[in-house]
C-alpha cells in the first residue's frame, strides 16, 4: 500500500492487522493524527525520526489520517477473517428461538402477526454483539471485605524536577496520608526552579528520616529512580511528583504484594495512566477539586478480591515494587534514555522470570500527568514504544486484548459514576435496543446532558438472565460493562444524586424486574420521570393494538384480560394479569415526579389506565430540528399519493395494501421510506430509504398530491405527520392518537373514521381538497 495524503505531504506505506491491532507506517513532512475506530495517535514534528512513524493502535476496521489544513483520508480495511466460533453461538442462538419464543414463532410465521417477531429480534440483535463486545464484572465488587493490614515499612522514591505547583500538593499528601515508618526517598534532579530546594528541605525538616538527594546535574528521570532504588531497602513504591495519595493508600497499594510472593507490581487507578484509567480506558481526564477524594471513597469500599487483576504491565506514576524481584532486577535500563518505557521493561524482564503484575480497583490516586517532562513527551513514548516491540514483539499484542476483554472493567465503571455524581444530579436511562424514535430522543438527550458538561448513565436489558447492561457516557468516551441485576443497586449508589428516567424498555426480557431495581436505589434525594415513548406500561402490546390488531381503546378489565392472555407478546417472566403487569408499573409511576407525554390523546390514555395519577402528567412538546418546504406539485393523469416513513403492520401496511387491491381505485400509492415486504402490491411503488432534507424534491419528483398517514395504531407522536403538514399538501389520518391531535386545527388536515372501508377510503382521498393552494408553512410542536 502506498496511500498519499494531503498533496504529497505524507503517505501510509503500510497498513497490518496482527493479533486484533493495526500496525501503521508512513513518512509525513506535517503534524497528522492517525486515528482507528478506538484508538488516536497525535504526531507533531518532534515525534518523527526522518520524518517517519511506524504505530501500533487497537481497532480493526478504518484507519483515519488528519491533519490542520488536510482534507480527511479515510482508509477501509478487509473486514475480520471468518470466526468458526461465533458462527456456531449464532447457529445455537437460532435454535434456542422455538424453545424460548415458541408462541411469537407460531404467530409471526403462520399469522403474520409483525409485533410477535419483536421479542425474537431483540433476543438476536441483544446476545449476538452483546455478549462478545462488552465486558463482563467479576462479581461481588461490592461485598463486604476486611480492612488492609497495615504495611511493613516502605521506601516511598520521589524523582523531582521543577513543577512546583504539583509538588506541593504533592508532598502535603504525602505527609497527611502516610504513616511515618514509611521512608521518602527524594531525589532532586538538578531542579532550575528556585522554589523547589527550600520546599523539600522543609518536608525533610518535617518528616524525620526522609533521605534528600540532590543530583549535580539532571540525569533524566530513570537516571533519579535508578539511585533511589540503589537506596531502598525493603518494598519500593515508585510515586510521580504529580500523584497525589488519599488517606489509607499504602496499605491498600502494598496488600497485594504481602498477599502473594509472584507479585512484582502493583498499579492503582487513576484519571490518567493508560490501562489504569477511570471512567474510559486510556482516555485521561482531569480532575475538579474534590473528585479524586470522591472517587477514592467509592474505591475504599470495594472488595479487593474482586477489583483487582493481572496486566501486562504496571504503571510507574504510583507503582508498589516488590523487594523480592528488585533483587532480581535492581534498576531500571538507561537505554530508554531519560524517561517513558523503563517501568513497562523492568516489568516484562522480571514476567520472564515468573513474576506477576496487578491493577487494583480498590484504590484512586490522582494524577495530573506530564508535569516534569513538558513538551518532551510525545517523543519520548514514541521512541519508548519502538524499543518496548522491538524488545517484546507480543507486548501491544498482550495490552490489546486487556483492553478489549478490560477485566477491571467493575471498578471502572464504579468509579466513573462515583465521578459523575460529584458534577451534577446523574441521569439514568431505562432504554431499550431496538432503535427507533425513543432511541432518537435518548441520544439526543445523552448528547445534551454531555454538552452541559456531565455525564449520562444507560441501562439496557442484558445479554444473559438477570443481567444488565450498562453504559457509562462522558466527553472522553464511553464505559460500557454487563453485571448482575442483583448487583446494580450497589453501582447506582456509588453515583450519589441522580435522576432516573424511565425512556422505553420494549424487548426486554424482564422489563419490570429492571425497572424495579433501578428504582430501588433512589435515595430521598434522588428523582424519577417516567417518559410515554409508547404505552408499554399500560400494555405490553406496546402500541395498544390487542390479539385482533385493532386499537382496544382501553377497555374494562375484563376485556383487556381476555386480550392479555392471547397476547402472542407475552413473556415467561411477565406478571399473569394484566392488572398486575399495570399494577406494577403503576407503582413505579406513583414515584415520578412528573409522567411525560407527547400528544393530547397519550395524556387521556393515561390517565384513563391511571386516573389518580393524572395530576402529574404533563404534555411535553417535540421540537423538530428540521420541517420539509411546502411542495407545489405538478399535475399528473393520475393521482398520487404519498405515505411516509416506514411502514409495518402498525404503521398501516394492511391498510395499503388493501386501498391498493380495492376495485375502481384510480391513484398512485408513492412510500417514500421502507415498507414490510409482506404487504406488498404492484400498485404501491416503494421508494426506500430517504433523509428528511430530501421530503420535498421526493414529493414533487413522485407528483404526490397529498399524504396518507396510515398507522393503525395511536401514535405517542408521530414525527412522520408533522413532516407532511409542512410541505402543505392535505394530510389525512384516521382519527386517534398522536396523529390525530397534529391534524387537528391544521389547515391541511383532514381526520378519517377508524373502520372506514378501502373503497370508502379511496373515495375520500380523491375527493377535492378544500383549497388546492399549499397551507402557509408554521412552526409544529405536539
Amino acid at each position: 500500500m502506498n496511500r498519499p495524503f494531503g498533496d504529497g505531504e505524507g503517505v501510509i506505506e503500510t497498513v497490518a492487522l496482527r493479533d486484533g491491532v493495526l500496525h501503521v507506517r508512513g513518512r509525513s513532512r506535517v503534524p497528522v493524527t492517525i486515528r482507528s475506530e478506538t484508538a488516536r495517535v497525535d504526531l507533531a514534528k518532534s515525534d518523527m525520526e526522518d520524518r517517519a512513524f511506524d504505530l501500533r493502535l487497537t481497532g480493526h476496521r478504518l484507519l483515519w489520517v488528519e491533519g490542520a489544513g488536510l482534507p480527511l483520508l479515510a482508509i477501509r480495511l478487509p473486514a475480520p477473517r471468518f470466526s468458526p466460533l461465533a458462527t456456531v453461538r449464532t447457529v445455537v442462538d437460532f435454535c434456542r428461538i422455538p424453545f424460548l419464543f415458541g408462541g411469537n414463532l407460531a404467530a409471526f410465521l403462520f399469522r403474520g402477526d409483525a409485533k410477535a417477531g419483536d421479542p425474537i429480534e431483540a433476543f438476536l440483535l441483544r446476545l449476538r454483539p452483546a455478549s462478545e463486545a462488552v465486558p463482563e464484572v467479576v462479581p461481588g465488587l461490592f461485598a463486604a471485605a476486611a480492612p488492609p493490614k497495615p504495611a511493613p515499612p516502605a521506601d516511598i522514591v520521589l524523582p523531582v524536577f521543577n513543577a512546583a505547583d504539583d509538588l506541593r500538593v504533592c508532598l502535603e499528601r504525602l505527609a497527611r496520608n502516610t504513616p511515618p515508618e514509611h521512608r521518602v526517598i527524594v531525589i532532586d534532579d538538578a531542579s532550575t526552579d528556585p522554589a523547589i530546594a527550600p520546599m523539600l528541605e522543609a518536608f525533610a525538616d518535617a518528616r524525620p528520616g526522609t533521605l534528600l538527594v540532590r543530583n549535580a546535574e539532571n540525569g533524566g528521570f530513570i537516571a533519579s529512580v535508578n539511585r533511589g532504588l540503589a537506596e531502598s531497602r525493603g518494598h519500593v513504591v515508585l510515586l510521580n511528583s504529580d500523584a497525589f495519595v488519599p488517606p489509607g493508600w499504602i496499605d491498600r497499594l502494598m496488600r497485594p504484594i504481602l498477599d502473594d510472593a509472584l507479585i512484582a507490581s502493583v498499579t492503582p487507578m487513576s484519571n490518567e495512566a493508560e490501562i489504569a484509567t477511570a471512567p474510559v480506558i486510556c482516555c485521561p481526564e482531569p480532575l475538579a477539586e474534590g473528585q479524586a477524594e470522591a472517587m477514592d471513597a467509592i474505591a475504599q469500599r470495594l472488595n479487593p478480591a474482586a477489583a483487582r487483576a493481572e496486566s501486562p504491565t504496571g504503571v510507574g506514576f504510583c507503582m508498589a515494587m516488590s523487594r523480592r524481584w528488585l533483587d532480581e532486577v535492581p534498576r531500571f535500563d538507561t537505554a530508554f534514555g531519560r524517561g517513558y518505557g523503563e517501568e513497562v521493561d523492568w516489568c516484562r524482564r522480571v514476567g520472564e522470570r515468573g513474576a506477576r503484575h496487578l491493577l487494583i480497583g480498590d484504590l484512586f490516586v490522582e494524577h495530573r500527568g506530564g508535569g516534569s517532562f513538558g513538551p518532551e513527551k510525545a517523543a519520548r513514548i514514541a521512541a519508548a514504544s519502538r524499543l518496548i516491540n522491538d524488545r517484546y514483539p507480543a507486548y501491544d499484542a498482550s495490552v490489546a486484548d486487556f483492553v478489549r476483554t478490560d477485566p477491571l472493567i467493575g471498578p471502572r465503571l464504579a468509579l466513573g459514576l462515583a465521578r459523575a455524581g460529584t458534577e451534577a444530579p446523574l441521569p439514568v436511562y431505562l432504554g431499550h435496543r431496538l432503535g427507533g424514535g425513543a432511541e432518537h430522543w435518548l441520544q439526543d438527550r445523552i448528547a445534551r446532558d454531555l454538552e452541559e458538561g456531565g455525564s449520562a448513565l444507560v441501562l439496557r436489558d442484558g445479554p444473559e438472565p438477570e443481567t444488565v447492561a450498562v453504559e457509562l457516557y462522558r466527553a472522553a468516551g464511553q464505559t460500557q460493562a454487563v453485571l448482575p441485576l442483583a448487583e446494580l443497586g450497589g453501582y447506582l449508589g456509588a453515583a450519589g444524586r441522580k435522576t432516573l428516567i424511565y425512556s422505553c424498555l420494549v424487548g426486554a426480557r424482564a422489563p419490570l424486574d429492571l425497572a424495579e431495581a433501578a428504582a430501588l436505589s433512589l435515595g430521598a434525594e434522588d428523582g424519577f420521570r417516567m417518559v410515554f415513548h409508547d404505552y408499554f406500561p399500560l400494555c405490553p402490546s406496546r402500541n395498544l393494538l390487542g390479539h385482533d390488531d385493532r386499537f382496544c381503546d382501553l377497555p374494562g378489565a375484563e376485556r383487556c384480560q381476555a386480550c392479555y392472555d392471547r397476547l402472542a407478546a407475552i413473556g415467561e417472566t411477565w406478571p399473569p394479569g394484566i392488572s398486575d403487569w399495570r399494577g406494577r408499573w403503576h407503582a413505579l409511576a406513583a414515584r415520578a415526579g412528573t409522567i411525560e407525554v407527547f400528544s393530547p390523546s397519550s395524556r387521556t390514555l393515561v390517565a384513563r389506565a391511571w386516573p389518580d395519577l393524572a395530576p402529574r402528567i404533563a404534555l411535553q412538546s417535540h421540537r423538530l430540528a428540521f420541517l420539509p418546504r411546502a411542495v407545489r406539485p405538478a399535475p399528473r393523469a393520475r393521482p398520487v399519493l404519498g405515505v411516509l416513513g416506514s411502514i409495518g403492520f402498525e404503521k398501516g401496511a394492511a391498510v395499503l395494501r388493501d386501498l391498493a387491491a380495492a376495485p375502481g381505485v384510480r391513484m398512485d400509492i408513492v412510500v417514500i421510506g421502507k415498507m414490510d415486504e409482506a404487504y406488498a402490491h404492484r400498485g404501491i411503488r416503494v421508494i426506500g430509504r430517504y433523509r428528511r432534507e430530501e421530503i420535498s424534491d421526493l414529493a414533487e419528483a413522485y407528483g404526490v398530491g397529498r399524504w396518507l398517514i396510515p398507522s393503525v395504531c395511536p401514535e405517542t407522536f408521530s414525527y412522520a405527520t408533522h413532516e407532511c403538514l409542512a410541505t402543505g399538501l392535505p394530510v389525512f389520518a384516521f382519527d386517534f392518537g398522536g396523529q390525530a391531535d397534529a391534524l387537528r386545527g391544521a389547515p391541511n388536515g383532514h381526520l378519517l373514521p377508524r373502520d372506514i372501508a378501502p373503497t370508502e377510503l379511496a373515495a375520500r382521498l380523491l375527493a377535492p381538497p378544500p383549497s388546492d393552494r399549499p397551507a402557509e408553512r408554521k412552526e409544529l410542536t405536539a
